[in-house]
């Protein structure tokens, strides 16, 4: 642990701590006050100092906050200066170069190396999308859908390019968005045909999984380490993989609807070889994203049309799916000069599906230091330690103000010492935001607490509000809980995949969603320990909006735990049930929704759940 917690000054934003505050306070702003220079002359919102990740802003009443983003600012000549979002054409094909990493694109995506990006660090990663895929490891079947065709790039915005019609067999685009923090890319379905329907291969549609296949050339050999290591060896079919090459990482790609509210559902991710070429491959259950597939038009031009060959796979790893594929004529790169990228002027959206992935810089370690706020700004990747103390932590109101955790977390609060994670506009507390209207209204934070690593992830005295995800947990682990906090004003209070989470003394107040699961096939398994007290913001909306898979009530006999307007809503074909211990109240009934199989309601004498199975196993009864 000594070894965890040793910090370079490369590794961590020093700056953030108190006594970067305090040196300072000596070296610049008691001086200008000494010589007569009032704080008021200070503009709204004046940067004092840059560094790598963070500024030090000061507001119009003197007060000093923090601001968090990864990738915030870029060094330039003799120093750091603001990243900014643009992307510039030139004849070959367009680039970024103002931010922490470069990014160049060639006019035409069928090419080889059509995406060169560059890290910070100096790591470089060449790629290009080689196609889509469905695929039945029960089966052995598998059929390439989709692959590039030629198509001229458009800047659909400041920091965007699409590359319109641009798959063979499918109706889609491919789409990257730059950011500071790193680049996205999404493969776009615009379009619903025959050749997405595993049952017209043979496939079963309940274990068939639809992939994207990117090929990376010349790259560095990278960090892979499996989500779950509890879950076993990494698995070649299900499992997921973190991916880092130095100071850059593949985030956690979804496929979603480019709805409002849609969350979707989150693909794994899987770095194979095959010979001498690589691929990341992208994975999601059909089953998870077949209502959304529902959801795209029809393509009337695609009906008739022959489908896509069936290859017999010999055996169930990623390794001899790329053998079976890639022994078909490889796809011809096109030999074709495209037109330089154009600006687009308009571009008409309907209902697409979205399936991308993130490649992000990150920020080392961070001390969330006591006293101090911090204003998190962007998404801020701390792939180090993360130490919490007695902190205000405001976020903006984007969809991408989030902390990223990904190395190992460290809560040093305490009972009269709590964290506070709040809104930009809420004044109440800690330094005033630069910009903060002084009214909170709706949801800042993406997510306030991201964890993206595979060791335990305890918090305790910590107050979450406003935020549209207030906890993600990726792992289950069975060591992530929540004890002595609240969460409030949010959307949904935790959100996870397969994951294992404790709530204990915790008030859940105002939320929509107290736990949510990412898919229909996978969800939450909460422990409710003594007492935790919440109250949903509609009476009919229960804790589980989305799929959970097992509520477990676990309390003494002298401290009940009441839950005010609980029950469990279910829904998507989930056999899931309810573990009602002794002494536990309801307000309202077990709300069953749409298609659920199976809901149990077991009431049990036992003072504890777990004396004679494992908490957050399956009960068995009446």
């Amino acid at each position: 642990m000594a070894a965890a917690k040793s910090k370079t000054r490369t590794e961590e934003w020093s700056n953030c701590r108190s006594v970067k505050t305090k040196t300072l306070m000596k070296t610049v702003i008691l001086p200008l006050l000494f010589f007569g220079v009032a704080l008021s002359s200070f503009a709204e919102g004046t940067v004092l100092l840059r560094e790598r990740d963070s500024n030090l802003t000061m507001n119009e009443s003197g007060e000093c906050y923090f601001e968090l983003a990864t990738g915030l600012n870029h060094w330039q000549d003799s120093g750091w200066v603001p990243s900014t979002e643009v992307i510039e054409s030139f004849q070959g094909g367009a680039v970024y170069r103002n931010g922490q990493h470069s990014v160049i694109w060639a006019n035409n995506p069928n090419t080889a190396q059509a995406v060169d990006f560059l890290g910070s660090d100096g790591v470089r990663l060449q790629s290009t999308v080689y196609g889509l895929v469905l695929w039945d490891p029960d089966s052995g079947h598998a059929a390439q859908i989709a692959s590039l065709k030629d198509s001229t790039g458009e800047l659909v915005a400041p920091n965007e390019i699409l590359y319109p019609d641009a798959l063979n067999g499918l109706s889609g685009s491919i789409h990257y968005r730059i950011s500071i923090a790193g680049l996205e890319q999404d493969v776009v379905l615009d379009g619903f045909s025959a050749a997405l329907d595993p049952k017209a291969y043979g496939m079963n549609p309940e274990t068939a999984q639809l992939q994207v296949l990117t090929e990376f050339f010349t790259t560095a050999t990278p960090q892979i380490s499996p989500v779950d290591p509890q879950g076993g060896e990494t698995n070649q079919l299900t499992g997921d993989n973190t991916i880092s090459f130095g100071a850059s990482m593949f985030g956690r790609g979804r496929a979603f609807l480019n709805l409002p509210g849609s969350e979707g559902v989150h693909m794994t991710r899987l770095w194979s070889q095959f010979g001498d070429r690589t691929f990341l491959v992208e994975s999601v259950r059909f089953a998870d994203i077949a209502s959304q597939l529902a959801e795209l038009p029809e393509l009337a031009s695609a009906k008739g049309l022959p489908l896509p060959k069936v290859i017999a796979v010999k055996g169930k790893s990623t390794a001899d799916l790329l053998a079976a594929t890639l022994a078909l004529a490889a796809p011809m790169r096109s030999a074709k000069t495209a037109d330089p990228i154009r600006v687009a002027q308009s571009r008409r959206v309907g209902k697409e599906l979205v399936l991308d992935y993130v490649l992000q810089g990150s920020s080392g370690s961070l001390t969330f230091s006591s006293g101090t706020t911090f204003y998190v700004s962007s998404l801020v990747s701390l792939t180090g330690v993360a130490e919490f103390d007695s902190c205000i932590i405001k976020y903006a109101p984007t969809n991408s103000a989030q902390i990223q955790l990904n190395g190992y977390t460290e809560c040093r609060t305490a009972q009269w010492r709590p964290a506070i994670l709040t809104a930009r506009d809420d004044d109440s507390v800690g330094a005033i935001i630069s910009g903060s209207t002084s009214v909170p209204s709706g949801y800042y934070a993406y997510i306030a607490l991201n964890d993206n690593a595979s060791g335990a992830f305890i918090l305790h005295d910590m107050r979450i509000a406003y935020a549209q995800n207030a906890l993600n947990i990726l792992t289950d682990n069975g060591g992530c809980q929540l004890y002595n906090g609240q969460i409030l004003n949010c959307s949904n209070a935790v959100v996870g995949s397969t994951a294992m989470f404790g709530l204990k003394n915790v008030l859940v107040n105002n939320v929509i969603s107290g736990f949510a699961g990412t898919s229909p096939n996978s969800g939450v398994r909460v422990v409710l320990a003594h007492p935790v007290h919440g109250r949903l913001r509609e009476p009919k909306v229960n804790l589980g909006v989305r799929p959970i898979r097992d509520v477990i009530l676990q309390h003494g006999p002298d401290r009940p735990v009441a839950v005010i307007g609980a029950g469990v809503l279910l829904h998507r074909g989930i056999t899931a049930q309810l573990v009602h211990v002794q002494g536990a109240s309801f307000s309202n009934e077990l709300g069953v929704g749409p298609q659920c199989q199976t809901v149990r309601a077991i009431k049990s004498n036992r003072n504890a759940v777990g004396q004679n199975q494992g908490v957050g196993q399956r009960q068995t009864g009446n």
